[in-house]
């Protein structure tokens, strides 16, 4: 088997996430695992193989900067820490249902 590196960094930015009454832009770093999604070993005609699909998953967040971009409704909206996590939350999601991105980094960490 090829020696991958089982985790990295990937900085983002500008990655708008609708949270409340607004939407916001994003900026960060996001660390992410290599997973084997693979069907593993198999046996095809009496030759044993084994298939490696290789995805990386975001397990966490790092955020730099928070920025209202449209606010939903008239008003100032301050970000409470809990609001925070929340949104810390759904750019993980965010990172994780970008199926390109996931293939690309696992494929550059060869």
């Amino acid at each position: 088997m090829r020696n991958r590196k089982d985790h990295g960094n990937y900085e983002f930015q500008d990655i708008n996430i609708t949270y409340g009454n607004g939407v916001y832009s994003v900026n960060g770093t996001a660390d992410y695992e290599i997973e084997d999604h693979g069907i593993g070993r198999y046996e095809y005609w009496g030759s044993t193989e084994h298939n490696h699909n290789y995805v990386a998953c975001f397990i966490s967040v790092n955020i730099d900067d928070i920025v209202l971009q449209e606010a939903v409704e008239y008003g100032h909206q301050n970000i409470s820490e809990e609001d925070r996590i929340n949104i810390t939350e759904l750019v993980v999601d965010t990172l994780n249902n970008d199926i390109e991105l996931c293939s690309e980094l696992a494929e550059n960490s060869k």
